[in-house]
């Protein structure tokens, strides 16, 4: 167990900071921990998901942890706001107007050797012209964000389906345990109801969306972004929390909280047990391999041999129809 390693069990309130210390040794993926957002990463190509870099967030997903923290965690919600501008640093204001003379050069270099900071009056009104203005415009800034995060949560628990789900749940909960293989395992529930909600026996997590609330934009939301794998992962890590514990509470479903950033419209999932077993099946395959790799090291799926490819349909009809809409632009 390395020093950030947190024992098995349920964290209501562990918060991103502790959770996020404990991150995945690649060089032993034994030691853990596996995480759905690593797993999902590692399946599309475990050679290339070993080399790459330490992953860095998108906008849209800094988008998306702001509102999460304006609904499920309110207190880390100062994280996200713009910073204020750095104070102006002390500085000495010449008595000359221009370093053009031996005297003031000397002076000029007196200063600096004293460890100060030499400016002329005109760039001193200047610096503080523009420290003005960036003071301004992050005292707007501010507040737009600071009153777009109470019109997000208030819309949110607003909602009756979903403001009944978030008065009677724990925020940000988080979850140790183990996927096959032995190797420890992470997730993070942004809200996990009650022991007496009508909802126990769900997760619910939530998501921002901006391509729209309708049913086709959200089915390509959770497939594009993996979020039936998410909602699988979750639910089998869970229920082993449970276990490990002792408790007898278990997890049968996947509710997703959706809001639109721009309209700030939300609408409520529950995600269908069929979504819910293809990310089982799919999370399963990810499992065995990386429990391959992390007893025998990573290599490469493909065989040291030459393969025969075969083109689908799709794919050949798909490629004359690129000719012919070549063929007419030709005419």
């Amino acid at each position: 167990m390395n020093e950030h390693q947190i024992a098995p069990g349920i964290y209501p309130g562990l918060g991103m900071t502790e959770y996020h210390n404990w991150k995945l040794d690649k060089s032993d993926l034994r030691k853990g921990p596996a995480s759905c957002s690593m797993l999902k990463s590692f399946a599309k190509n475990p050679k290339e998901w070993s080399m790459a870099p330490d992953f860095q967030p998108t906008k849209a997903m800094a988008t998306g942890s702001f509102f999460d923290a304006a609904i499920t965690d309110p207190d880390t919600l100062a994280e996200f706001l713009p910073v204020a501008p750095a104070p102006l640093a002390p500085c000495v204001i010449s008595p000359y107007d221009s370093y053009r003379s031996k005297e003031a050069k000397g002076w000029r270099e007196d200063a600096v050797t004293a460890g100060k900071r030499p400016l002329k009056q005109d760039e001193r009104d200047a610096e503080i012209v523009a420290y003005s203005e960036a003071v301004e415009a992050h005292g707007i800034k501010h507040a737009a964000k600071t009153k777009l995060a109470a019109d997000a949560r208030h819309a949110v628990y607003s909602h009756s389906v979903a403001g009944a789900i978030l008065e009677n749940a724990d925020f940000q909960v988080g979850i140790v345990g183990e996927v096959p293989g032995g190797i420890p395992a992470k997730c993070l529930i942004d809200i996990l109801p009650r022991d007496d909600s009508p909802d126990a026996e769900s997760i619910v997590d939530f998501k921002t969306i901006s391509t729209g609330l309708d049913d086709e934009s959200i089915r390509k939301a959770i497939g594009k972004f993996g979020y039936h794998w998410q909602a699988a992962f979750y639910v089998s890590l869970t229920n082993k929390a449970y276990e490990a514990i002792g408790s007898k509470r278990q997890i049968k479903s996947f509710i997703f909280i959706f809001q639109d950033p721009a309209t700030l419209e939300v609408r409520v999932i529950r995600l269908a047990d069929r979504a819910i077993e293809d990310g089982t099946r799919a999370v399963k395959n990810a499992l065995i391999e990386f429990a391959e790799c992390a007893a025998n090291g990573i290599s490469s799926r493909y065989a040291d041999k030459m393969d025969v490819l075969e083109l689908m349909p799709f794919h050949a009809d798909a490629d004359n129809q690129e000719v012919e809409i070549e063929a007419e632009g030709m005419q």
